[in-house]
């Protein structure tokens, strides 16, 4: 958790950045959703073939 802490930091500093007030209200989650869609999105880099193989055969 800790890293999806500092990347919403990071998504915030980018966000003030470009010009957005990122304490009005359409922007306040933004940080955060954005840290934890890219933590989605790269999930895979700290996943072994093995483990995935299993869980898919699983599921079949």
């Amino acid at each position: 958790m800790q890293n999806i802490d500092k990347a919403a930091h990071v998504y915030k500093e980018l966000l003030e950045l470009v010009g957005e007030d990122t304490e009005r209200d359409g922007l306040k989650d933004t940080p955060m959703r954005a840290a934890k869609a890219m933590a989605f999105l790269t999930k895979g880099y700290e996943q072994d073939l093995q483990t995935v193989t299993k869980w898919l055969s699983s599921r079949i």
